[in-house]
């Protein structure tokens, strides 16, 4: 028994190491393609795209972001998103309100946060310069191609890259 024990310890340890630490884009190798890659970001705990150029780099490198998620991402995490600062609780899923008109509830897996309405407003509808388009990106849902930096690469040909107020965004 104490030896499954400690095999769960280390395979814990050994994925806090994986799932943290920025990205390294790897090397360039002949006939490998560079690929868009997830990272988990272990501050703002959420995963990010980067342009992963083929070979080396470091182990928080996964092929979607769903799996990303599932191997760092703790089941019962919540938070505004974004690195933004919860201004209280919304306490339960009976009562989503917050006390301020200023605060929109964020549902989590137990309990809400209250995130500051405008902020939340301003990191879910950035803006481009010269009015170019937000590039969004589509699966199951549409939404916006974000990253953490704009010098990880990940917008698509053809746009640029705008390193915003709380996370960088393509525009086209």
């Amino acid at each position: 028994m104490l030896f499954w024990f400690m095999l769960a310890v280390g395979y814990v340890a050994g994925q806090d190491r994986v799932c943290s630490g920025q990205p390294e884009l790897g090397n360039t190798t002949n006939g490998v393609k560079p690929e868009i890659r997830y990272w988990f970001d272990s501050e703002r705990m959420e995963c990010f795209p980067f342009l992963y150029k083929g070979s080396c780099g470091n182990g928080n490198r996964y092929t979607t972001s769903g799996d990303c998620y599932s191997a760092c991402m703790p089941l019962d995490y919540s938070s505004c998103g974004f690195g933004i600062e919860n201004v209280g609780l919304c306490a339960t899923f009976e009562q989503r309100e917050c006390a301020s008109k200023d605060a929109v509830c964020h549902m989590g897996a137990f309990f809400g946060f209250c995130c500051p309405k405008a902020a939340m407003d301003r990191a879910n509808n950035p803006k481009c310069p010269n009015a170019k388009t937000v590039v969004k990106q589509a699966d199951s849902t549409t939404w916006t191609l974000m990253g953490r930096k704009c010098s990880h690469q990940f917008c698509p040909s053809g746009s640029t890259c705008v390193d915003g107020e709380f996370y960088a965004y393509c525009c086209k």
